[in-house]
């Protein structure tokens, strides 16, 4: 099974050696950026409102960088991004002044967008819908990984002067490298279609609908679950062992995940997924603030089993997309994710507001029982694709 394994990821391998420094780099960036708005007394509106700018340019970066890659490939695209990103961690390190932060997290929105966009479409672009799932979730797995090691860091470099700086711009600048050496062909450039939220929704609804509840949630538990942990009176170590927990957790739980929905299928998965994520919310509302052990298990199995939904909505979106929507797919995806992002935490901070902090975890559950509501409409609506028995040796031929 590893060989096999193996055989589906070596023509992807370069695209998730490239995430891997990409999202080390971004991990470690945004609390470092906060930490030096706090030293230098930034004011929490302040912080708040830069932070708030980087979803400015995330969604303006889901709307257009398609284009980029469209016009110059992907490789060449990721080298855009990348270098957008590159120089604005040196402004970051050149100009202390607040505003001027705000300005370039904006250009920090665009170029992250940017290159998740290239490595979501190539992955799409060098898979099947037999192994798209494996891919995915090793993709997720990479993500999951690089989200622990890059905040690592900060307990590593200065976080007061420029050094970190310095090797959050090597990260992303390594991560040309793997893209720009491998063998295995760029995707073809060729005609490929350009569509919004709207035309993206009509070809996939569950996709679509996945990817902005998903986000509503996930946006509120990693802004919000601070507040939970501080209100039932544990500290900030106890927050610390809690995300590491819920990382690991998210880890272990990719790739069997999407081995099942390889062979039975997205939304099956989809389905058990969202019951057991959205019991063990409630579970929480309950139980949590009565032993810190039982927090950490039931927040393991909430986040661990809901991180494997990204990975899920993308292969089920292109297993409903032809090769020429691939990229548009990607971006459409992003944008509804970024939507998400940008709305969970305040919808949450109102319920939170009525119901109190643990109000966090009943806003969890009603949202993924919702996507558990609309996955059962759409399987009576719409039958999955028929997949094809695909060699695995003819499989590796295709990747070429």
């Amino acid at each position: 099974m590893n060989a096999l394994l193996f055989q589906f990821l070596r023509p992807v391998a370069p695209a998730l050696l490239s995430i891997a420094f990409i999202q080390t780099a971004t991990m470690a960036l945004s609390p470092l950026m906060t930490l030096q708005l706090a030293m230098r007394d930034v004011s929490t509106e302040a912080i708040g409102v830069i932070a708030s700018c980087y979803f400015v340019g995330w969604v303006a970066g889901s709307l257009t960088a398609d284009r980029v890659v469209d016009r110059v490939g992907h490789i060449r695209a990721l080298a855009v991004f990348v270098i957008v990103m590159v120089d604005s961690v040196i402004l970051l390190a050149l100009l202390p002044q607040p505003w001027l932060w705000a300005v370039i997290r904006i250009a920090m929105g665009y170029g992250t967008t940017g290159m998740f966009l290239v490595i979501e479409s190539w992955l799409s672009f060098k898979s099947e819908q037999q192994t798209r799932g494996r891919i995915f979730s090793a993709y997720m797995v990479v993500i999951n990984i690089a989200g622990i090691v890059g905040p690592s860091a900060l307990a590593v470099f200065d976080t007061a002067g420029t050094e970190l700086f310095m090797v959050i711009g090597l990260s992303l600048a390594t991560a040309v490298v793997p893209m720009a050496l491998t063998q295995v062909g760029n995707p073809e450039v060729g005609k490929r279609e350009r569509f919004g939220l709207r035309r993206l929704y009509q070809i996939s609804p569950l996709g679509v609908t996945v990817a902005l509840a998903a986000s509503l949630a996930s946006a509120a538990f990693g802004n919000l679950v601070p507040i939970y942990v501080n209100a039932i009176g544990l500290t900030a170590a106890h927050l610390a062992i809690l995300l590491v927990a819920t990382r690991i957790g998210a880890i272990l739980s990719q790739l069997p995940v999407g081995m099942l929905s390889d062979r039975f299928g997205r939304r099956p998965l989809v389905l058990g997924i969202t019951a057991i994520v959205s019991t063990a919310a409630l579970a929480i509302f309950f139980l949590g603030a009565y032993s810190f052990a039982v927090l950490v298990g039931l927040c393991v199995v909430m986040s661990g089993m809901a991180s494997p939904l990204y990975a899920l909505l993308i292969a089920h979106t292109n297993d409903h997309c032809r090769p020429e929507e691939y990229v548009a797919a990607s971006g459409g995806l992003l944008l509804a994710w970024s939507i998400g992002s940008m709305v969970g935490p305040s919808i949450a901070g109102l319920v939170m507001g009525v119901m109190g902090a643990s109000g966090l975890f009943v806003y969890m559950a009603v949202v993924y029982a919702s996507i558990l509501l609309f996955t059962v409409y759409r399987m009576y609506r719409r039958g999955a694709p028929r997949p094809e028995p695909v060699e695995p040796a003819a499989e590796a031929e295709l990747k070429h």
